[in-house]
């Protein structure tokens, strides 16, 4: 993964801000218990109470809330990282989602990684180094548009997880406590961006900030 920071401008960020606060009620709180998917007690778990919360739909939304969300696909501080590691002529895979969460929220289960439970490979998430390039089949975009600090949640990851040749624990998946040094939290700050392959094995930590976790992801697979 990599981090850039000041993708983009805090003009931006306050726009996308706005934009999500005035669209709260569309949210989709994920309490059902066969929408949870971290185990209880662990790190991504939460309070047990508070869900996750997520929704689709922005670039649909009416102007002025949904520009900055748009612009945010061929960013000009972003097409360059996007030519170098997906080639040029990169697509969106799927409608990009806004992620929220208040303080105690639930956070995600480890999911992605290029071996699957089986430990069979899965090549639409590959990432390889051939002849002085990388290749990756599916970059993932998340952009942060509220602080992370050290300890905030959120965003985690299985560092050097991409070249892996196993299936990754199943207690890790479900974010075991003994196995929490594993994870990574990427600090960042409002207006940066984290480019990951998807075949790094990454989640989300719960959310123990006071203020609201707010940030869009969304993927792109080269064409």
């Amino acid at each position: 993964f990599v981090r850039i920071k000041n993708v983009l401008s805090p003009e931006e960020v306050r726009a996308a801000n706005e934009a999500i606060d005035a669209h709260q009620e569309d949210l989709q709180g994920r309490s059902h218990p066969q929408l949870r998917n971290t185990r209880d007690g662990t790190p991504l778990a939460g309070d047990g109470r508070t869900p996750r919360k997520d929704m689709g739909g922005m670039l649909g939304w009416p102007a002025p809330h949904r520009d900055v969300f748009r612009n945010i696909l061929a960013h000009p501080r972003l097409v360059p990282y996007l030519n170098e590691l997906l080639g040029e002529g990169y697509r969106l895979d799927h409608q990009p989602m806004v992620i929220a969460s208040d303080k105690g929220g639930e956070g995600f289960s480890l999911h992605g990684g290029t071996i699957d439970v089986t430990g069979a490979y899965v090549p639409d998430l590959a990432y390889h180094f051939s002849h002085g390039r990388m290749h990756n089949n599916l970059l993932a975009c998340s952009v942060s548009l509220v602080d992370h600090p050290p300890g905030s949640g959120g965003f985690v990851v299985v560092r050097g997880s991409h070249k892996a040749n196993f299936p990754t624990p199943a207690a890790l998946v479900a974010g075991a406590d003994e196995l929490d040094g594993v994870l990574h939290q990427p600090e960042t700050r409002a207006g940066d961006v984290i480019l990951f392959s998807e075949g790094t094995v990454h989640g989300a930590k719960a959310w123990t900030m006071d203020y609201q976790r707010q940030g869009v992801d969304h993927g792109q697979p080269a064409a």
